[in-house]
């Protein structure tokens, strides 16, 4: 008689286990949680451009870039870098270990300073530093809401040991220069003068700067032709993410 109990209470136990492999089936995966990507760019990859209000109101399309970096990333917007002493790099920043800035606005020497303690200290950055930015605007000079014009980096990146060039002759039509197999779209582009070859290594006719930084990585383009919004093709797309695993996730 024990026996025929426990051999029942065996069979319930399995009938029981079956039971909830069963309903675990039919539960939804526990969605991964998504890395953190820092963000900072006067360029409309957020918000389109406009007042606030009408930017909240809008159904259109996101910015081909947002959609790319969220598919990937938990996107974090910074308006600066600098913690309140003005010394080192504010929570936010300090939080990330990975961050895009693209066509920045003009930063203040605090911010400067805290951006490259964060990458020395092992941060991961993808710079987009356009010297001559193609992409049209409704807005016109002094509005805030008008995207940076031109870069204004140079103390950052002569720190870093670089020095950037310019040819103000050179033809204003679209083209592509290629970087590790990679065809970047360009358009009134920079080119590096020179550089610390122990700490970067120039790519694509010197149009990519690939620096070691103390601890971290610093990838610099001087253009950033292939973040506009029109047109969106696979070449932008390629472009994007082979810049981002050189800065992310190259050794």
């Amino acid at each position: 008689m024990r026996r025929s109990k426990l051999a029942l209470a065996g069979i319930f136990g399995g009938i029981l286990a079956i039971s909830s492999a069963w309903f675990a089936m039919d539960e939804p995966p526990v969605p991964r949680q998504k890395q953190q990507l820092g963000l900072m760019t006067s360029l409309p990859i957020y918000w389109s451009g406009g007042e606030l209000a009408d930017m909240l109101a809008e159904e259109g399309e996101p910015h081909w870039v947002r959609s790319f970096l969220e598919k990937q990333y938990e996107l974090v917007l910074l308006d600066s870098f600098a913690a309140a002493d003005g010394l080192v790099p504010n929570a936010q920043l300090a939080g990330l270990t990975q961050l895009v800035l693209a066509q920045p606005t003009a930063l203040p020497p605090a911010d400067l300073v805290a951006l490259d303690d964060w990458v020395r200290s092992g941060g991961r950055l993808l710079l987009f530093a356009d010297p001559m930015l193609t992409e049209e605007t409704d807005f016109g000079l002094g509005d805030k809401r008008r995207p940076q014009d031109m870069a204004t980096l140079s103390p950052l990146l002569k720190r870093w040991g670089l020095e950037e060039g310019f040819d103000p002759a050179q033809l204003d039509l679209p083209s592509a220069v290629t970087v590790q197999d990679q065809d970047m779209p360009v358009h009134i582009y920079g080119k590096f003068a020179s550089a610390d070859a122990s700490a970067c290594k120039l790519l694509g006719e010197r149009l990519v700067a690939d620096c070691v930084i103390g601890d971290g990585r610093a990838v610099i383009i001087l253009d950033a032709h292939m973040l506009a919004a029109e047109p969106i093709d696979t070449q932008k797309n390629r472009a994007l993410r082979r810049l981002m695993d050189i800065a992310f996730f190259q050794e």
